[in-house]
């Protein structure tokens, strides 16, 4: 019975020590774009500032993050999540966009977020992968009608290559999913990562503030999304604390079987 409880006591801290670790790149913006866990810092470009712990973006300039040591094209799942806000309905404004921009100043082979879209067409909130050139002959998407109104909000984008699966979470919910989302994550290219710019020169750049960004090397589910939201920005599992609350129970437990 005790080598059984171990085993099962065992397993499940470290289930949880995996999960907490699923974290790998993490921007507070407390005074710059520094990466607080992979070290693929990033940049200020244009009129984009730091300040108030957060990356003030006015719809001119943007971060860019270190696209070659973040090297999404790696992964095989990802999670994208961010506390941000927008105070203006400009076309296509980005969150985050990952990928390239074609000779023609086009882009091509992406991984993006806008909470606009097109509120003249029916993209009013749009999250895309595409593995073409340019990127709009070929695009796994989710396109929601009604685009998100200005104010503050938190988003999770995840993607599974082997279920061929992206969902797209508003403030801890469920509010899309496409479950035939074939084109792989190895198809996105790694020229740049960019906050609140677009692969696209021409689209519009996110007016507004950038909170947290962080990127996972899982599709968190949707439980996971939802506490991680509930916590807010500021909180984040720490994998060994977690693992020593479970030795600590263990402990206590075996103790008193003896």
């Amino acid at each position: 019975m005790k080598n059984t409880l171990l085993t099962t006591m065992t397993l499940g801290i470290g289930l949880t020590a995996m999960s907490n670790a699923a974290l790998v790149h993490r921007y507070s913006f407390d005074t710059d774009v520094s990466d607080s866990i992979g070290a693929a810092d990033g940049a200020l470009l244009g009129t984009a500032t730091v300040s108030g712990g957060a990356l003030q973006l006015d719809g001119a300039g943007y971060a860019a993050l270190d696209s070659n040591s973040i090297a999404i094209s790696g992964f095989s799942e990802v999670t994208m999540e961010a506390w941000w806000s927008h105070d203006s309905q400009a076309n296509w404004g980005r969150v985050f966009d990952f990928g390239d921009t074609n000779g023609s100043g086009m882009g091509r082979n992406y991984l993006f977020y806008s909470p606009v879209g097109d509120p003249g067409g029916d993209a009013a909130q749009y999250a895309a992968i595409s593995d073409a050139d340019p990127g709009f002959n070929n695009e796994d998407f989710i396109n929601l009608p009604g685009k998100l109104a200005n104010g503050a909000y938190h988003m999770a984008l995840t993607f599974n290559n082997a279920t061929d699966t992206m969902t797209l979470f508003i403030d801890g919910v469920q509010v899309g999913q496409n479950t035939a989302a074939t084109i792989n994550l190895s198809d996105v290219s790694d020229a740049h990562a960019y906050l609140g710019e677009a692969s696209y020169p021409g689209d519009n750049n996110l007016s507004g503030s950038i909170d947290e960004f962080r990127i996972y090397n899982t599709a968190l589910s949707a439980q996971e999304v939802a506490a991680s939201f509930a916590a807010g920005a500021d909180v984040v599992p720490e994998p060994s604390s977690s693992a020593l609350l479970g030795l600590g129970a263990l402990a206590l437990i075996l103790r008193r079987r003896k």
